[in-house]
């Protein structure tokens, strides 16, 4: 295959091939060598083989090379930038005004900035800078942003990792064959989905769409999703809080700094849930570990937890209240169905149940105590107020007065 090789000598005044070939269709390698001056085109070039250069390249047009594009400076075209095999600024930025798209890797220096799409169908993108495209942002591998961000007016799809020193930006949707990770915030108008982990020093948003990991999700600040959050191991946010429109389903912990809302669906937990605000939620509450909140605990459906239930506010469910430890409220407990713990009950506010309260200890309020239907308890039962019930079945009344109001019904 012939080989062009473009010298100093090849320009004219102003920086421009003059030279005699015409390289709009090149049937060959191009190979330029013009010390540290720019060389510029004024047309766009195309070379069926490779295209390689010791300084920076710029076209009026585009860039096409059937082989790789090699630059130990800029890259930059006015058009598309495309290559079958990799494209490579080990000393500078790749930027087009309209797409880049390679074969291979996609690799630079600098920022890569594009007017259209970047697409890497058969390596990865990384750049000491940031990656900014107009477009959808595509990579069979990994996309890296180790020096600035990665954003996208459009989407941001990689089979391998996406990590960014800065922020991960997507006017459409983020998802990845691997982990997410954000030296800033992560935020999409779409959906963020990740096959491994999701973590931000930052926020996580997703406005109009879900977050969903097959690993964890972990951020500094707010988790925000207008769908459901999913993740197969932890949900975490050590500096914000946790906000669904849809339902938070987490196979390990739930921990929030702050509050935890599903305003949409239920909470769902493989582990303890934890929050230092509070817990609300349009469903059900669930959790194979403990749930603690230093506000209130509510819930448009159940609450069940394997574990303990405690509240430094008020408990209140839709439905029933189910613990396989203690109930424990600084404030009031409310529950549409049964309240059922294995442990005690304790509240500093009135205990109130549709059916039954049944604890395997003791029954504490500072309130009234009242049941819909029966009382059973293995312990003292204390109230600062009254005890009703249909009939108390088991246990003792040490302190408030006992109403059974069977009883009442039978005496009238």
């Amino acid at each position: 295959m012939t080989t062009l090789k473009i010298t100093i000598d090849d320009l004219d005044a102003d920086g421009y091939y003059n030279g005699p070939v015409d390289l709009a269709n090149f049937d060959g390698n191009i190979e330029i060598d013009t010390g540290e001056s720019w060389c510029r085109f004024k047309t766009s070039i195309r070379a069926s083989g490779y295209i390689e250069s010791k300084g920076s390249v710029h076209s009026a047009g585009d860039i096409n090379s059937h082989g790789y594009i090699n630059s130990g400076g800029d890259i930059k075209s006015f058009g598309d930038i495309n290559s079958v095999g990799y494209i490579n600024s080990s000393g500078g930025g790749i930027k087009s005004s309209g797409g880049i798209s390679s074969g291979g890797d996609i690799k630079s220096f600098g920022d890569i900035n594009s007017g259209g799409y970047i697409k890497s169908f058969g390596g990865g993108i990384k750049s000491s800078g940031g990656i900014r495209s107009r477009g959808d942002i595509n990579s069979r591998d990994f996309i890296n942003s180790s020096g600035g961000g990665i954003k996208s007016s459009g989407g941001i799809r990689s089979g391998g990792d996406i990590k960014s020193f800065g922020d991960i930006n997507s006017g459409d949707f983020i998802d990845s064959g691997g982990d997410i990770d954000s030296g800033g915030d992560i935020e999409s108008d779409g959906d963020i989905k990740s096959f491994g982990d999701i973590n931000s020093v930052g926020y996580i948003n997703s406005s109009d769409g879900g977050i969903k990991s097959s690993g964890g999700i972990s951020s500094v600040g707010d988790i925000k999703s207008f769908g459901d959050i999913n993740s197969v191991g932890y949900i975490n946010s050590s500096g914000g809080g946790i906000k669904s429109s849809g339902g938070i389903s987490s196979g390990g912990d739930i921990n929030s700094r702050d509050f935890i809302n599903s305003s949409g669906g239920g909470i769902s937990s493989g582990g303890d849930i934890n929050s230092r605000n509070g817990i609300i939620s349009g469903g059900d509450i669930k959790s194979f570990g403990d749930i603690h909140s230093f506000g209130y605990i509510a819930s448009g459906g159940y609450i069940n937890s394997i574990g303990h239930i405690h509240s430094a506010g008020d408990i209140k469910s839709g439905d029933y209240i189910d613990s396989g430890g203690d109930i424990e409220a600084t404030g009031g407990i409310k529950s549409g169905g049964d309240i059922v713990s294995v442990g005690g009950i304790k509240s500093g506010g009135d205990i109130n149940s549709r059916g039954d309260i049944n604890s395997g200890g003791s029954v504490h309020s500072g309130g009234d105590i009242e049941s819909g239907d029966y009382i059973y308890s293995r312990g003292f039962i204390n109230s600062g107020g009254l005890v009703t019930c249909k009939k108390l079945r088991s246990g003792e009344v040490a302190s408030g007065k006992l109403v059974e109001t069977t009883l009442v019904a039978q005496t009238c």
